[in-house]
C-alpha cells in the first residue's frame, strides 16, 4: 500500500484496478482438520489481516476482482495431494466447509463475478473472465469422458462471442497466463483444459482486432507480444500478454528463481 500511495501522489489515482486473483492466501501456512466455526474464523481473520494492510490500495481507485486458486487452496478445486501443508483439506467435511465459506467471502468481500464486461466508449472493450470460480476438477487417471473445463460453458460461450464480435481492440483478463505450458499435476494451468484452451486460442488467432491479455498467478512479471499471420488480410493479428503477479511473494526463493524467461519454449 505504501508503494501504491507514492505512485498516487506522483501520478494521481487510477480510474480502475483489475486484480487477477490470489488477493488472499487462505491456505498458508498450514490447514488442519477443523469444524465449521473454525473454518469461518480462519478465513475471516485472513481476509481482515490481508485487506487491512491493503486498505489504501483498495480504497483509492475502483477495483474489479477475479479469483484464483488461493482464494480457496492451491490448485483448487482439486483435492490436495498427500504430502502438502493442507492435510485438513484432504478430508471431505473440512474441504466442503472451506469451499463454501471461501466462495461466500469471494462474493461478499471481493464482489467477484464469473464474467464482467465493459467498454470505454468505442475505443476499447474489456472482458474479465474468472477461470477459477467454476473450474472443474481434474478427472481420475484413465478417464475417457469429456475433459474438464476452466469456465462454465455458458460463460465461455459469451467469451468466444466477445472475441468474435470485436469492433475495437480488446482487453481480456484471465487468472492464469495464456502463453504457458501445461502438464503440472500439482498446479494446473490453462493448457491443462485442452478443449476450451484450444477454442480460446483459435478465436484469438483470428480476432478482427488486437487483444491484450492481462493475467497473474505465476509470481513474476512479463510483457510478451506475438503476431499471427493472416490469409484474409495483410496485417497480422497481434496478441499482447501482460503478467503482473502478485503484490507479495510467498517464498524467499522466488527472488532469484521466480523470474520470467527472456524467450519462450519452442512448444508453446
Amino acid at each position: 500500500s505504501r508503494g501504491y500511495q507514492l505512485l498516487c501522489e506522483q501520478h494521481g489515482e487510477p480510474d480502475l484496478k483489475i486484480l487477477t486473483g490470489d488477493q488472499v492466501y487462505l491456505d498458508t501456512p498450514l490447514v488442519l482438520p477443523m469444524g465449521a466455526a473454525s473454518v469461518r474464523r480462519r478465513i475471516s481473520r485472513n481476509y481482515s489481516r490481508t485487506w487491512d494492510k491493503l486498505g489504501y490500495f483498495l480504497s483509492h481507485g475502483a477495483n474489479i476482482c477475479a479469483s484464483d486458486d488461493h482464494e480457496w487452496w492451491n490448485d483448487y478445486p482439486n483435492r490436495p495431494p498427500l504430502l502438502t501443508n493442507l492435510p485438513g483439506l484432504r478430508g471431505r467435511d473440512t474441504r466442503q466447509e472451506w469451499d463454501t465459506t471461501a466462495r461466500e467471502f469471494i462474493a461478499k468481500v471481493q464482489l467477484a463475478e464469473p464474467v464482467v464486461t465493459f467498454d470505454i466508449g468505442e475505443d476499447l472493450t474489456f472482458f474479465v473472465a474468472d477461470t477459477r470460480i467454476n473450474r472443474e476438477p481434474a478427472p481420475p487417471e484413465g478417464w475417457v469422458g469429456e475433459p474438464p473445463k476452466f469456465m462454465k460453458e455458458s460463460d465461455f460461450e459469451s467469451l468466444i462471442a466477445w472475441i468474435e464480435g470485436l469492433r475495437s481492440p480488446g482487453v481480456l483478463v484471465i487468472g492464469q497466463p495464456l502463453l504457458a505450458k501445461g502438464g503440472n499435476p500439482l498446479d494446473r494451468c490453462m493448457p491443462d483444459f485442452p478443449v476450451q484452451y484450444a477454442q480460446l486460442c483459435q478465436a484469438l488467432a483470428v480476432a478482427s482486432h488486437d487483444v491484450a491479455v492481462l493475467s497473474g498467478d505465476v509470481h513474476f512479471g512479463r510483457v510478451a507480444q506475438i503476431e499471427i499471420a493472416r490469409r484474409d488480410r495483410e496485417r497480422p493479428t497481434r496478441l499482447f500478454e501482460v503478467i503482473s503477479s502478485p503484490m507479495a511473494l510467498v517464498s524467499l526463493f522466488h527472488g532469484k528463481l521466480g523470474l520470467a524467461k527472456g524467450e519462450f519454449s519452442a512448444d508453446i
